[in-house]
């Protein structure tokens, strides 16, 4: 008799450990969901610019990025310069 009690404790307890999972499962998928929506409607509030990039990508991107950006900073930094602060 004590074996039948621990047999149906032990699958009542797989059974709602089933059940609180997939419940966790659905919760996270949903949250995942919402987290890729916000991150694929947010533009980019930086662009890099190369050396390859000609003066008309560059004068396209600005005008790109200052359409999505009110108020736009132009910070134009030279790595070979050591300081980015001017």
């Amino acid at each position: 008799m004590e074996e039948i009690v621990l047999i149906a404790v032990v699958l009542a307890a797989a059974v709602f450990g089933f059940l609180l999972v997939s419940k966790f499962d659905k919760f996270m998928a949903e949250n995942f969901r919402y987290e890729q929506k916000d991150h694929e409607d947010k533009s980019p509030d930086r662009v890099v610019l190369t050396e390859r990039s000609s003066d008309e990508d560059i004068a396209e991107t600005i005008a790109r990025f200052r359409e999505t950006h009110g108020e736009t900073r132009i910070l134009i930094y030279d790595p070979s310069d050591g300081d980015a602060d001017g």
